[in-house]
């Protein structure tokens, strides 16, 4: 055999050069990420005005959204655009593509939900800009769960594991988002006795459908064990609790008229408070926080190999 052919495939073999495997992966990876990052931004540049238009405009709403509704319930829907814009810009920022996951795991699902609550509804006449935008919601959540599926992010260097009291915070909002979120999109008409103000079935649906979106989110975020995987999802939590806490005082009226108790409002602000304390408490606190691996509460400080020395 030739020495310079041998010497060749001895380097192959021991990793001096990179196996054809490795590129493909490689190029693989480049493809996905690429593709990824041109989906968070057509999410931007579509969410974040659709958002806009319908919380700062409600009544234009019914121009392009698939059944009527109201303007509580417009600037509810536009909250979340505007959340799901948010999510996008983040993981647009972070280069690492650590937060792809998160962002994606989030958007796919509401987005497919709250599109399927507005074909399913009976006896729609939906204009052309309805279809459109109902066909684009499902083009994006099909296209947002096949790059979930890719895994596109990993995350890699000196990580801090989850907080005990973030992974809980997720687990009761994931808790309480699919319950409601099952009474409201499957048995509508149940979920009229604990909703604040009045709605029709198809709207109520609707909602379900973003409750049950956001409950794989919250349920994905459970299972993470790096907070640097969950810190995208954070500022858009809070973001859209916020907008509709101020929706909702703005309405009050409304809200006083057609609920159907004073009860009932004062539970949906209160776990609409809890989810915006929970965000922005560890929003805050784990960003001031030294890189270090956390566990059981306790800081420990990073060894030789985790600081890359």
């Amino acid at each position: 055999m030739p020495g310079d052919l041998r010497h060749g495939r001895e380097a192959v073999q021991y990793g001096a050069y990179p196996l054809k495997d490795e590129m493909a992966s490689e190029t693989d990876t480049r493809v996905t990420n690429r593709a990824a990052e041109f989906f968070f931004y057509l999410e931007e540049v579509v969410c974040l005005p659709l958002g806009m238009i319908m919380y700062v405009i409600p009544e234009t709403t019914t121009a392009f959204w698939p059944y009527a509704i109201k303007p509580l319930a417009s600037r509810m829907f536009g909250s979340m655009f505007l959340a799901l814009a948010i999510a996008a810009i983040l993981a647009l920022r972070d280069r690492r593509g650590i937060s792809n996951n998160a962002v994606l795991v989030t958007t796919w699902p509401i987005l497919l939900m709250v599109a399927i609550a507005g074909t399913i509804a009976p006896g729609l006449q939906p204009s052309l800009g309805s279809w459109l935008l109902s066909a684009f919601l499902l083009a994006m959540a099909v296209t947002g769960f096949l790059l979930f599926v890719r895994r596109t992010g990993k995350a890699t260097g000196p990580l801090d594991r989850i907080p005990r009291g973030l992974r809980r915070a997720f687990l009761g909002h994931a808790v309480i988002v699919t319950f409601f979120g099952l009474n409201m999109f499957f048995l509508p008409s149940l979920a009229f006795s604990f909703w604040p103000w009045r709605v029709s079935s198809t709207v109520m649906r609707g909602l379900g459908g973003l409750f049950l979106g956001t409950a794989a989110g919250t349920a994905w975020a459970c299972t993470q064990k790096y907070r640097e995987s969950v810190m995208a999802l954070l500022l858009p939590y809070f973001a859209f609790v916020g907008l509709v806490l101020l929706d909702v005082a703005a309405s009050w009226g409304v809200i006083l008229a057609e609920s159907p108790g004073v009860q009932v409002s004062f539970f949906w602000i209160l776990v609409y408070a809890y989810v915006a304390a929970y965000t922005a408490y560890f929003s805050v606190r784990l960003r001031s926080w030294p890189v270090s691996v956390r566990e059981g509460g306790k800081v420990k400080p990073l060894t030789c190999w985790q600081k890359g020395s």
